[in-house]
């Protein structure tokens, strides 16, 4: 009966809310019927129309005086995108009224601005000077921006010949779901000003950043490169190795710029796809193996995980694992117990083996896998494996060394560190993506990690039968952006309205590839 009362109560609460959010959008629809009817007409409305149009507004949502400014953020909003110079008349109406105006009035009035130049609006001398006295007016009266006044501030100063004083704004922003936004408005005006150091200093900040500049700024600068055919080939190659250094996966409207652009000056231009193994099957060319990693970041990656494990265990469990992983030899296969034992698989003769001892001879096949092809290997997992088939284990004790980890331990730390402990030659084998340890490292490391992850991780295909190991097919070049010895590119890219980074997939085959050589 509790609960019949319970979801009568939600139903009748949905359906309030429900009723109220319609009241609310009929309302909405009435008012900006009676804005566009004064901003519809042929003229600018005068201070008179302006103080008409604000009284019916306001009757029409009678509200307490701090919603006047909702009302004025309504008529300033409606004037996008064809009545910029309507917009500004309201706003001056306000000023002339003597109140001081909300800070919502003024990021409006200023998106205001930076949306009409997206729409093509030409920002003429007056709007300018407009903008920059606003923007000077903010800067007078808040010693602190909160992200969106800032973001507000940097579109509008874009729009004017000040708008190198955008930088100084731009780094106090910390957070903010607009900088992507505000990051290609002052890229996109470096370009138009051909300001190369700018440009290239900015895209390296916003790359460390991992921030996703627009599309219509990397296009912008592909026009630029072609304006000179004699420099179009130095250009358009910085910006290429460019995205492939910062592991960009550019979109399909992108890649067809690049294609447009190149074919200009005489270059073949194709879609393909690339092997595993980093074959292009349109020009046939092998595309470079995955950067390996300098000893400086092997070991700053194997401090790293060391910090974590030594941070995280209990003295008893330092005690056993420290003697252990130092007197221990040079492997050269580290394998996730857990992971691989706990494999799905079916029953190849389920009369004669149960489930559990058939998972368990999933770990014990990959063991016998690599003792047969003489591989040095070690076994990570925890303690309760003590409890496990002991023919078994008894076979993986003899074939490989085992460590565990107490059960409450993130075996998958241990599992990393050994391998990094044991060399740059080790490899690992989990199904794991080891995305939460990927998730806690900064920018650089985590780059680091996945480049060693895409090097040294195999992982065990699924099959019906657990005496037969496969493992998936390892990507086994560099899946970036890369000119060959000839000068010939091959860029990868998506379908989707921006471009990415290819930090949280090392491991996935990307299809869509732009082949780019000489005729």
């Amino acid at each position: 009966m509790l609960r019949f009362h319970t979801l009568t109560g939600r139903v009748l609460e949905q359906k309030r809310k429900s009723t109220i959010n319609a009241m609310r959008d009929e309302k909405l629809f009435r008012l900006h019927n009676l804005i566009r009817q004064t901003l519809d007409q042929a003229r600018r409305p005068t201070i008179n129309e302006w103080h008409e149009l604000r009284e019916k507004l306001l009757l029409n949502w009678p509200r307490n005086g701090q919603h006047k400014s909702v009302i004025d953020k309504l008529v300033v909003d409606n004037c996008f995108p064809d009545k910029l110079d309507s917009g500004k008349s309201y706003v001056d109406y306000l000023k002339a009224s003597k109140q001081k105006l909300p800070k919502s009035i003024w990021i409006s009035a200023l998106g205001l601005y930076y949306n009409a130049s997206k729409c093509g609006i030409r920002m003429t001398a007056n709007h300018q000077r407009d903008i920059i006295e606003m923007c000077q007016y903010l800067h007078g009266t808040h010693t602190h921006f909160c992200p969106n006044l800032g973001v507000a501030i940097i579109r509008g100063l874009v729009l004017t010949a000040d708008w190198r004083k955008s930088l100084d704004i731009i780094d106090s922003l910390r957070t903010s779901s607009q900088l992507q936004t505000v990051y290609s408005a002052i890229v996109q005006r470096a370009i138009q000003e051909q300001d190369e150091h700018l440009v290239w200093e900015m895209f390296d900040k916003i790359a460390a950043k991992r921030i996703c500049l627009h599309d219509e700024v990397l296009t912008l600068y592909i026009g630029q490169c072609e304006r000179n055919a004699s420099t179009f080939k130095e250009n358009i190659d910085r910006m290429l190795a460019a995205i492939g250094a910062n592991r960009i996966l550019v979109t399909a409207e992108v890649a067809n710029e690049f294609q447009r652009a190149f074919r200009r000056f005489n270059y073949s231009c194709t879609v393909t796809t690339v092997s595993e193994r980093g074959e292009c099957h349109s020009c046939g060319k092998h595309l470079r193996g995955g950067v390996k990693l300098t000893d400086d970041e092997f070991d700053s990656l194997r401090s790293h995980f060391w910090h974590n494990i030594s941070a995280k265990s209990t003295p008893k469990e330092m005690d056993s694992f420290k003697p252990f992983i130092d007197g221990t030899r040079t492997y050269d296969i580290v394998i996730d117990g857990l992971n691989v034992r706990t494999t799905r698989c079916r029953p190849v003769e389920p009369e004669a083996a149960s489930v559990y001892e058939i998972h368990l001879s999933q770990l014990t096949n990959v063991v016998k896998y690599f003792a047969d092809r003489k591989k040095k290997v070690l076994v990570i997992g925890r303690e309760h494996m003590n409890e496990w088939s002991k023919t078994q284990m008894d076979y993986i004790g003899e074939h490989a060394d085992l460590f565990l980890a107490e059960n409450s331990s993130e075996d998958d730390e241990f599992l990393i560190y050994s391998a990094l402990k044991s060399g740059p030659n080790t490899n690992i084998v989990t199904r794991d993506a080891l995305q939460n340890h990927a998730h806690k490292l900064d920018e650089k490391l985590r780059t680091v990690f996945r480049r060693w992850q895409q090097q040294h991780q195999y992982s065990v295909k699924l099959g019906d039968d657990p005496r037969i190991v496969e493992f998936d097919e390892r990507i086994e070049f560099d899946m970036n952006a890369q000119q060959t010895d000839d000068g010939c590119w091959h860029i990868p890219f998506v379908n989707g309205p921006r471009f990415t980074f290819q930090d949280n997939n090392f491991f996935k085959l990307w299809k869509n590839w732009v082949c780019v050589s000489m005729k």
